[in-house]
């Protein structure tokens, strides 16, 4: 059975993330693995420096009170992130209480750790911002911005409050990210039932609209209801202001592409397409 990644960390995007996994899930008939990351320096005892003027048995005895103190700060943080699993997996029974839940609790890096799991995964969902998230700046979390630069799973990015989709609008210029993001869509039959609008930024030309065309037939074939779209302007001005004009509820896009140049181009692009959209972001590596 193909399963649903949800990262959680028991911050104010847990619920909404939480709501949108229950989503993903049912399109896919899948189950959710709720994965609740460790800090990896809580594991590890940093000894202090005592040297200079402290007797013997005083660097002992405070070395000694230093370590049950940092194993008091680990036992704390895994049982603090027990609890956060505990009542992620109660919130999804309650909603669907029919969709089986696993809880996972792993120390280090989540990118590290979400590439060496369960290869029935298909999908990941975080949310915009953690529990350290500077909201002033609307800034990402940093292990959001990390996986959506470097994974090659799919992720489902929630918004601040999960509402229902009936409506997506695909970005699509033919890039591979681009092409994954409708394969997934089509194989998946990931849209059948839902209006799907393909819009592409830039000048229309008879490439553009060939594969526009191309893009439109397989959706509608998978059941959608698709048309498409050539938007003129700046590619982050354009797709915010037409997510809010059209009622969008599901904004799907590639990610970052392979070379250097186009990384820095249109990398923070698609960061500036996140953080200025009010709905959630399929993305596609």
């Amino acid at each position: 059975m193909v399963s649903v990644l949800t990262c959680t960390d028991g911050s104010i995007y847990s619920e909404s993330t939480y709501d949108h996994s229950i989503w993903v899930a049912q399109q896919l008939e899948a189950e959710i693995h709720l994965l609740h990351m460790l800090d990896p320096e809580l594991d590890k005892t940093n000894h202090p420096d005592y040297t200079g003027n402290i007797g013997m048995d005083t660097r002992k005895e405070m070395l000694k009170d230093f370590v049950e103190e940092e194993g008091t700060k680990a036992r704390l943080a895994r049982e603090h992130g027990k609890m956060i699993l505990e009542n992620g997996a109660q919130y999804l029974k309650q909603l669907c209480p029919e969709l089986k839940t696993v809880a996972i609790q792993k120390h280090g890096n989540l990118l590290e750790s979400v590439e060496n799991l369960d290869p029935t995964v298909k999908i990941i969902v975080m949310g915009k911002r953690g529990e350290h998230a500077d909201f002033e700046t609307m800034n990402l979390g940093s292990n959001l911005e990390e996986a959506v630069r470097n994974s090659k799973k799919p992720i489902l990015i929630a918004s601040r409050k999960f509402q229902s989709i009936r409506k997506m609008t695909l970005c699509f210029d033919d890039s591979p990210s681009a092409n994954k993001a409708l394969e997934f869509l089509t194989i998946h039959k990931f849209c059948r039932g839902f209006d799907i609008e393909v819009i592409h930024i830039g000048n229309e030309n008879p490439a553009i609209k060939q594969q526009l065309d191309n893009a439109t037939t397989l959706l509608n074939q998978t059941g959608a209801q698709a048309k498409s779209f050539v938007l003129e302007g700046s590619p982050t001005e354009a797709i915010t202001k037409y997510i809010e004009n059209e009622g969008t509820d599901l904004l799907v896009m590639g990610s970052y592409g392979h070379s250097k140049i186009r990384e820095m181009i249109f990398g923070s692009t698609t960061t500036n397409i996140i953080k200025s959209v009010q709905v959630p972001v399929f993305m596609f590596h």
